[in-house]
C-alpha cells in the first residue's frame, strides 16, 4: 500500500536478488505497474545500512545519487517505511501470502504513520498471480 493513493505502487512487488551478510548490502528488484493499463516496469534497488539506526541508503536504477529509506515500524508481519522515490513514498510491506489479508495491526501502523486511509476495495487492484 502506498500513501499517495495513486495506485501505481499498490501492487508493487519486491524480490531480493542478492545479499551480502558480511557487508549488510542487498539488491532488490521492484516490479511496478502491470495493472490498470500501467505498463510493468522493473527497478533495481541497491541498499546498504544508513548513517543512523533505522535508516538505509539506496541507489536506485542508474541514478548515482544516494537516497534514504527510514523504517518507522517493524512488525512480525509487516514493515512501514518512507523511501525517497518519486518524491517521498510512505509504504507498507507485507509478505506476498498476506496480500489480501493484511493484519489489522499493520494497517493501523500504516494509517497512523502515513496519514492515509486504506481503500477497502484494494483487493480488486492486484491480481493473484
Amino acid at each position: 500500500m502506498d500513501s499517495d493513493n495513486d495506485t501505481i505502487f499498490e501492487c508493487l512487488t519486491s524480490n531480493r536478488t542478492h545479499i551480502d551478510y558480511e557487508t549488510k548490502k542487498a539488491t532488490f528488484v521492484w516490479t511496478v505497474g502491470g495493472t490498470r493499463n500501467v505498463p510493468k516496469q522493473e527497478v533495481p534497488f541497491f541498499v546498504s545500512p544508513g548513517s543512523t539506526p533505522g535508516t538505509m541508503d539506496m541507489l536506485i536504477g542508474d541514478d548515482p545519487d544516494v537516497k534514504e529509506g527510514i523504517f518507522y515500524y517493524f512488525g512480525q508481519d509487516c514493515i512501514v517505511m518512507d523511501l525517497e522515490y518519486r518524491g517521498h513514498l510512505c509504504i507498507l510491506w507485507t509478505a506476498r501470502y498476506l496480500m489480501h489479508h493484511v493484519p489489522p495491526e499493520c494497517i493501523d501502523q500504516f494509517v497512523d504513520t502515513c496519514g492515509v486511509d486504506v481503500d477497502p476495495r484494494r483487493r480488486d487492484l492486484c491480481p493473484d498471480d
